[in-house]
């Protein structure tokens, strides 16, 4: 269900670059997480960017940069929930120091993105003056900053602002359900710390694992993503063989889905991850367009 939604969300932000159809993105999506889950480096943002770009005739630079917006609102969506657990649940210093700082910088990079939106017109045109004159090199370079601001566009409408953080809080909160219905299918036995809210283990568990995703890893985050779970876990006294069978259960069944959907959608865009990487190395931006002088 969280897959969907995040198709609305991704395909808001590209339509301000290009128009696709819904089920591009959707599978062009899941290709992506697929590829992130076998790929190191998660070259798969780089390919689902690629996929969308291909299929509607757009600059990749500039569905990249929606990617990029994207992951920064999933960052709000883990600063959300950071909070709500924070509010109820006794973390350790260490991590609520951690996690107000990177609530910070979330809010800050959203308050740039929202100002830069406002000039996009007026960086395009400084950037187009400044290359203009210069050697093939530097008007590439020109013309992938430009395409790199048109994913802005979408911070230019307060009603498309809330949209996104609307649906990115929506995301979180199936996220944390989804976690609370994985715990409570095991016979834990934890002196359960804090109010006995019923979202707030769920709540407790989403923010580490997610923090054990963001670290760069192998493909798929084996390894650092269970590491997350113990410690999220052990917070909860909950240790030993459980705690290591419920950890391997919620990653094997998060890749399991998210493979495949991937699969489906290289039959859905009818491409072969070779089809798709050989995509990536034959990408030739679309040339600088000539900027209306102020």
């Amino acid at each position: 269900f969280s897959l969907f939604i995040r198709t609305f969300r991704w395909r808001r932000m590209v339509r301000t670059v290009g128009e696709v159809g819904y089920w591009t993105v959707f599978h062009s999506q899941n290709v992506g997480y697929l590829m992130n889950n076998t790929l190191p480096m998660r070259a798969g943002e780089l390919l689902r960017a690629v996929a969308v770009a291909r299929k509607g005739d757009m600059s990749i630079t500039s569905v990249l940069s929606t990617v990029v917006v994207e992951r920064i609102l999933d960052f709000f969506g883990l600063a959300f929930t950071f909070g709500l657990a924070v509010a109820f649940f006794p973390l350790p210093d260490w991590l609520q120091g951690g996690g107000a700082l990177l609530s910070a910088v979330v809010v800050v990079l959203l308050a740039v993105l929202i100002v830069m939106s406002r000039h996009v017109e007026r960086a395009e045109s400084v950037v187009s003056r400044l290359t203009s004159p210069r050697g093939k090199l530097v008007k590439r370079i020109g013309a992938v900053l430009i395409n790199l601001t048109k994913g802005l566009a979408v911070f230019q409408s307060i009603g498309q602002i809330v949209y996104l953080l609307l649906m990115t809080i929506a995301l979180w909160i199936i996220y944390i359900a989804t976690m609370q219905l994985v715990m409570a299918a095991f016979p834990f036995t934890g002196s359960m710390p804090g109010p006995h809210t019923w979202w707030l283990p769920g709540a407790v568990l989403t923010v580490m694992t997610t923090l054990g995703l963001a670290i760069p890893s192998a493909p798929g985050a084996v390894g650092t993503y269970h590491a997350a779970a113990l410690a999220g876990l052990a917070m909860y006294d909950i240790e030993g063989g459980v705690a290591v069978v419920c950890a391997t259960f919620v990653h094997a069944m998060m890749i399991a889905v998210l493979n495949l959907f991937g699969v489906i959608g290289l039959f859905g865009l009818r491409l072969s991850p070779r089809d798709l990487l050989k995509q990536s190395k034959a990408v030739e931006e679309k040339p600088l367009q000539e900027k209306v002088k102020a």
